[in-house]
């Protein structure tokens, strides 16, 4: 896991730099960081794994595609465009 988290990290401080040297030209940045979601990566997991999970999710579910997507679309939209460099999380716990 710890080298899952270094990697992630390395994505969240890349993108904010980067964000940051191509908004001049106006190219938007940011970073979509989704909890555990209901994707092919998850369907096996140990179906334990994925209990304890949602056991300790507030809404008592992984995260699906259709939780995602609203967010990226409005991050995509003309309204967003002073949203830079941030990083948002799409979590229930």
């Amino acid at each position: 896991m710890s080298a899952y988290g270094a990697a992630k990290a390395g994505v969240v401080a890349f993108s904010q730099a980067l964000a940051k040297e191509v908004a001049q030209f106006g190219v938007i940045v940011n970073v979509v960081a989704p909890g555990l979601a209901q994707t092919g990566l998850t369907r096996d997991a140990p179906s334990e794994f994925l209990e304890a999970y949602k056991k300790g999710s507030a809404l008592r579910r992984l995260c699906t595609p259709e939780d995602i997507a609203p967010v990226v679309a409005f991050l995509a939209s003309d309204i967003c465009s002073y949203i830079v460099g941030q990083v948002v999380r799409i979590s229930a716990s």
